[in-house]
């Protein structure tokens, strides 16, 4: 039944996201074609217009981002705690089935959101390089060096230290994934005990929930900071992540059973 249940939310939820994402797309294309607007000789128009598209594509990977979060949070509230969640609720299966459909595909998009912002920017920044090489304004040859000065400053760090880093961004990126979701479900789920408030209870469960989980990694980071000794940040910065990443971990893990918890046992509806 949960396959079942997970077809059918996939198919409901994913229409307006992957919208959002294949706008987010085309801007992208867009706003790289824009790079010829800096050429030398080319009018001030252009260059303002330029100007101008590379702030709507900053601005449309936050909302793009902002949009499926918001729409992936209204989702759930409205068919877990509206009309819609009396007919939610009547299905013959369990809560924990009903809360687990709910969020595996929340999880799914908060992972495909990240792929496509990433998409978004290698494909403008891309198109950036492109254009800048072709009309003279870089050489690939500056860009090759520019990397492999980079490469070269990073092993000056050591590769022990390099290869924790880039474990400790792994970590911290995969706990995300899941801390986002679950952190909107736990929130939305607290905020139907309040009363006759509940859209207002969710909003301040979330951002009281933001709140402790940035005093906790505050607490984490701080000792970090004040034993920092040296030229090489690399420690620093992997010990931070782990510290944050564990700390999303605990707090996603607790959330899911404070949410099942509430789903299962203290079910509101309107």
């Amino acid at each position: 039944m949960l396959g079942k249940l997970l077809k059918h939310e996939w198919k409901e939820v994913s229409v307006i996201p992957c919208i959002l994402s294949a706008i987010l797309l085309v801007l992208s294309v867009i706003s790289g074609f824009s790079f010829l607007g800096i050429r030398e000789g080319i009018a001030d128009v252009s260059r303002f217009m330029t100007v101008m598209l590379w702030m709507l594509f900053y601005f449309a990977l936050i909302a793009v981002s902002m949009g499926i979060t918001i729409y992936m949070a209204v989702h759930f509230y409205r068919t877990m705690y509206t009309d819609e969640g009396y007919l939610t609720h009547t299905l013959p299966v369990s809560g924990r089935e009903l809360l687990w459909s709910k969020l595996i595909p929340m999880v799914i998009w908060s992972f495909l959101t990240i792929i496509v912002v990433f998409l978004a920017v290698l494909i403008f920044g891309g198109m950036g390089v492109m254009f800048a090489s072709r009309e003279g304004m870089v050489s690939m040859a500056e860009i090759r060096g520019s990397i492999q000065e980079l490469i070269g400053q990073l092993q000056l760090m050591g590769s022990g230290s390099m290869t924790a880093f880039i474990l400790s961004m792994l970590y911290i990126m995969i706990v995300g994934i899941f801390n986002g979701p679950m952190m909107l479900a736990g929130a939305i789920a607290i905020g139907q005990l309040v009363g006759k408030h509940r859209i207002l209870g969710s909003i301040g469960a979330y951002f009281g929930i933001m709140t402790i989980f940035q005093i906790v990694s505050q607490v984490v980071f701080l000792p970090m900071m004040f034993g920092f000794d040296g030229d090489n940040p690399l420690p620093l910065l992997t010990g931070t992540y782990f510290g944050i990443g564990t700390v999303s971990l605990v707090v996603t893990v607790l959330l899911y059973f404070v949410t099942e918890y509430l789903v299962t046992k203290k079910l509101n509806l309107e």
